[in-house]
């Protein structure tokens, strides 16, 4: 926010990230307590930032988790599920999030559509901690092997 408190302008071209946390206690403004989980950091691209408030929940909801459907966004924020929808496609006419069809036919999984380095390193570091517990040599141990057998599978 600027120092009036006011939004900038949505025309201004912004590519700072702000961090967010995935708990209170990751947050290193809360008090102090027994570690559960290490930190990590979700970016959050400008874009977001800007948002009208209920756009700016539902762009959350789906960049903290890598993609969200619909129906799990309502179970996050609440609501009604037909103005989500119209709100996805909406965000996604500007750029904010893209869509996919999932496995299911009816299904639609909203994906974030402003990746850049900062979020490629925060999805990288949930990746790891939450599937690796915090390992990355683990991490980089396993995605070898696995590059390796398809590699000697093609």
């Amino acid at each position: 926010m600027s120092v009036a408190g006011k939004r900038p302008h949505p025309g201004v071209a912004q590519r700072s990230l702000r961090r967010t946390w995935t708990s209170a206690r990751d947050c290193p403004a809360a008090a102090s307590g027994p570690a559960k989980r290490s930190v990590t950091p979700t970016a959050i691209p400008a874009e977001v930032d800007i948002l009208a408030p209920r756009m700016r929940s539902i762009a959350t909801v789906i960049y903290r988790h890598g993609g969200s459907t619909a129906r799990r966004i309502q179970d996050n924020i609440g609501g009604e599920l037909q103005p989500i929808r119209t709100l996805l496609l909406r965000m996604e006419a500007r750029g904010i999030v893209r869509r996919r069809q999932s496995g299911r036919r009816s299904e639609v999984f909203y994906l974030p559509a402003i990746i850049d380095e900062d979020v490629q390193k925060a999805g990288l570091q949930r990746l790891i901690n939450e599937h690796f517990e915090g390992a990355g040599e683990e991490a980089l141990k396993q995605a070898l092997q696995l590059l390796s057998r398809n590699k000697h599978h093609s």
